[in-house]
């Protein structure tokens, strides 16, 4: 039978290691296999690096005492960080992953935030001052009523492994944005 993509580590003279992706093909008629191996150290060391990167990147992310949340660019909810729920006064905030909608919430159309969100994806960074929301929704029902004042930056994050683009809704102040200039260099926020 075909095997694709096994993979081992060798040990080379210098006393380095080289890991192979081997592909073998039987040749029946023969009785014999042929085997392809690759090099793929740089490539597992790449996989290595980056997760490790994402890992620093999300636990900064969780830990933050700044509202962060992350929309895929049709402005779905993908993500939303302990401090948003804190801000929007919500009991279980990561419900509402992949159910509340940016562009397709009444509030964010009628405060100006979706038309924000649009230009982002255009220019890569929009931000909005003295919006006025109110966490007190039918979809939000166990939120506490009362409408806050919030400025919000829209930023768009590029070099996602999947080649996909993330959109952070950064709800805060100018202290929030001297914090998130430092956090996100390692992930080229553009």
């Amino acid at each position: 039978s075909v095997i694709l993509g096994f993979e081992n580590r060798y040990l080379c003279k210098d006393g380095s290691y080289r890991w192979l992706s081997w592909d073998s093909f039987p040749v029946l008629k023969d009785q014999q296999i042929i085997a392809v191996a690759r090099d793929v150290t740089e490539l597992k060391n790449t996989r290595e690096a980056l997760t490790e990167s994402e890992e620093r990147f999300r636990n900064s992310v969780n830990q933050s005492p700044f509202a962060i949340q992350v929309h895929d660019p049709d402005g779905t909810l993908i993500y939303a960080n302990p401090a948003w729920g804190r801000l929007w006064r919500l009991r279980n905030h990561k419900r509402f992953y992949g159910t509340f909608n940016v562009l397709q919430d009444e509030q964010s159309r009628q405060t100006g935030l979706r038309k924000a969100f649009i230009r982002a994806l255009k220019v890569n960074t929009v931000r909005l001052s003295a919006l006025e929301f109110n966490p007190k929704k039918p979809e939000s029902p166990d939120a506490v009523d009362g409408s806050m004042l919030l400025s919000i930056r829209f930023v768009i994050m590029t070099g996602h492994p999947t080649g996909h683009r993330r959109v952070l809704s950064l709800p805060g102040d100018q202290q929030q944005g001297i914090f998130l200039r430092h956090l996100f260099d390692p992930v080229r926020v553009v």
